[in-house]
């Protein structure tokens, strides 16, 4: 949108995102039925990219917990899914390839932790 109104990349606020949809490759999303809406579940391998993407504090368990259930070794195997999920450029994900790094790396070692 940004390069069809000429506008910078990150024009947009951050808090703006939790009321956009994007379109997403995750085949292997649920559509559930919930109170009468369908209602689409994120697959873990999305669900972790999206953490790692907001970087929030509060989502290190839940990160930890899934690396473990996707049975993940390698911190660049994170780094490598968060940006295939938002690609380079997007303006989900505004960290650079060795911010996200630094954080996988101490996610992996925290899902090494009993």
């Amino acid at each position: 949108m940004a390069d069809e109104r000429g506008l910078p990349a990150g024009w947009i606020n951050q808090s703006a995102f939790s009321f956009m949809t994007f379109e997403s490759d995750d085949t292997d999303a649920r559509t559930i039925e919930f109170g009468g809406m369908h209602v689409r579940l994120a697959s873990p391998r999305f669900l972790l990219a999206m953490k790692m993407a907001a970087g929030r504090l509060k989502d290190h368990d839940d990160i930890v917990t899934l690396i473990r259930h996707l049975r993940i070794t390698a911190p660049e195997e994170i780094v490598n899914l968060t940006f295939d999920v938002f690609g380079e450029d997007g303006v989900t994900l505004t960290d650079s390839r060795e911010s996200v790094l630094l954080q996988a790396e101490e996610m992996i070692r925290l899902s090494r932790q009993s």
